[in-house]
């Protein structure tokens, strides 16, 4: 994704490696409190894989779609999941 994200955006790649390493450290700061609330100990990796699987699926109809409506919704959705994130951020 990192490389991608190099090759999409050039040098607003920068600030997305930033947003992701800030969502990771504002994830490893909530954990223990969804721990301590009953979030099982393996399921943040599970939330992890999940969120990675979606992201290769979204990239595999961006870039093999033979639909170019399929590609541009792709690309429209991972848009809105990296807003998302980065909402939560900010």
């Amino acid at each position: 994704m990192a490389a991608r994200q190099k090759a999409r955006l050039g040098s607003k790649a920068n600030s997305a490696e930033i947003l992701r390493v800030q969502f990771d450290q504002m994830l490893e700061a909530v954990l223990p409190w969804a721990l301590s609330e009953g979030v099982e100990e393996h399921q943040p990796k599970r939330w992890r894989v999940r969120g990675w699987v979606e992201v290769a699926y979204l990239l595999a109809d961006m870039d093999y779609s033979f639909d170019a409506r399929i590609a541009a919704g792709a690309e429209l959705q991972l848009e809105h999941r990296i807003s998302e994130c980065r909402a939560v951020l900010l």
